[in-house]
């Protein structure tokens, strides 16, 4: 038997349950049910949350959402060990789902989060997208209008190479 959370409903991104960093919410999931949290980004930062489960035979995943809905990573590990730590330069609402593995999975758990201010990066591959790195501020959106707003080690291609027009910064 299974008896939902004190959260509940949360089954999706709208329904969601505020997490407040450093606070930790102990959880329930049951069998084919979904819990969504969310966390309100104000200023770049580094977002990490992290879960556990005391039953290591529970084995539960985590995937993070931009405010725009993109994936910004999952932790699918075979137990309820789940981490995923992102530069997040948007401001909004970012949401982590939290789901079973399988569907009959069931299983209380802990969660939380840290945030980090200034989001950093070492390469774009790390930003999300529509978003390239700037190691001295962190990913930034990837438009270059106006020419020669890209950061070091990027350009703004066009026509011509004059680095005129609207385009995206490349590497």
């Amino acid at each position: 038997c299974c008896t939902d959370d004190t959260f509940e409903p949360n089954n999706d991104a709208f329904e969601s349950y505020e997490l407040l960093c450093g606070t930790g919410e102990t959880a329930q999931i049951c069998p084919a049910d979904e819990d969504w949290w969310m966390v309100d980004i104000t200023a770049p930062a580094t977002l990490t949350i992290d879960m556990i489960c005391d039953d290591d035979s529970v084995d539960l995943d985590l995937q993070l959402l931009a405010p725009d809905g993109t994936s910004l990573g999952e932790s699918l590990s075979v137990n309820c060990e789940e981490s995923i730590s992102v530069p997040v330069t948007a401001i909004g609402q970012y949401h982590a789902r939290v789901h079973g593995a399988f569907p009959d999975i069931h299983g209380e758990y802990l969660i939380d989060c840290i945030i980090e201010a200034g989001a950093t990066c070492t390469e774009s591959s790390e930003c999300s997208d529509g978003l390239i790195c700037d190691p001295s501020v962190g990913c930034i959106d990837d438009a270059c209008t106006p020419p020669g707003s890209c950061p070091s080690g990027h350009f703004c291609p066009s026509v011509g190479g004059t680095g005129s027009g609207s385009s995206a910064c490349a590497e």
